[in-house]
């Protein structure tokens, strides 16, 4: 099959989310549905334009080889649309380029952990809410800009009924706040994200990329055109919780004086 060298290659980008997804099976037009070993970014990814689809599924435990191979042996100045030649000769995936061909050997898509059910991304894909949002670039870069100098290590989306804000950096951390009166909920609630989150808004390609909420404590979803990224919430950090109030009139604990002055030692 004819595949221009570019397209597999920013393919592979959009999939990999900046190395969180190493590994994936294909199928199709090197079509994937991939899950990070955390369980909480799932990628689903279509399969190429004007592309033939495999003869089967093929599994690869280095996306990043496939990604290099797809440079390998070609110039530099190449104009777009230049072509490699792409076959699975004997469970190995070949890629002919301008002057040579590079040889990748697959593995049994069983092998593969990122690997997800098909049942299972359907299941995933019922829970996409149908709230949406724009991305615009300019959130996408202030959010992303936010979190790299602060050096955050969370992001929260905070919901609310006139509006809300997306917060980077935990409650005993340094913090940014970033208005957006597009996060509304008649109910107000939060959702605490990793870093996948950023992974994500580096990762669009598309002006037009859609945030999708689905309502408290469910995941959300990012559109970037045909490729949709499903990323649950988490438990904000230990260390980022915001400290309990205490109740200075409190009534002892059971066991009165001694007990306090027994558990002071």
């Amino acid at each position: 099959m004819q595949i221009d060298r570019k397209d597999l290659e920013l393919h592979l980008a959009r999939i990999s989310c900046r190395s969180q997804i190493k590994e994936a099976v294909f199928s199709g037009a090197f079509a994937t549905a991939a899950i990070t070993p955390d369980m909480l970014l799932l990628v689903i990814a279509p399969g190429l334009n004007g592309v033939d689809s495999l003869e089967q599924e093929i599994g690869l435990a280095d996306l990043e080889k496939l990604r290099t191979a797809c440079r390998l042996f070609t110039d530099a100045g190449e104009e777009v649309g230049a072509a490699a030649d792409v076959s699975v000769v004997d469970n190995v995936l070949v890629i002919q380029n301008q002057r040579g061909r590079s040889r990748l050997v697959t593995a049994l898509p069983k092998t593969i952990a990122t690997r997800v059910a098909p049942e299972t991304v359907k299941s995933l894909e019922a829970q996409i809410g149908d709230q949406a949002i724009p991305l615009t670039r300019e959130t996408i870069d202030d959010v992303r800009d936010a979190f790299a100098g602060l050096k955050a290590e969370e992001v929260t989306v905070e919901v609310g009924p006139k509006g809300g804000m997306i917060r980077i950096g935990g409650a005993n951390s340094d913090q940014a706040e970033l208005d957006l009166e597009d996060l509304k909920a008649p109910e107000a609630y939060e959702l605490t994200f990793s870093g996948h989150l950023i992974d994500v808004l580096t990762t669009i390609t598309d002006e037009d990329a859609t945030l999708l909420l689905a309502g408290s404590g469910k995941l959300i979803a990012i559109r970037d055109g045909e490729y949709s990224y499903l990323i649950s919430p988490r438990a904000p950090s230990a260390d980022n919780k915001a400290a309990p109030k205490k109740d200075a009139k409190a009534a002892p604990k059971k066991g009165g004086k001694k007990a306090a002055a027994a558990a002071a030692r």
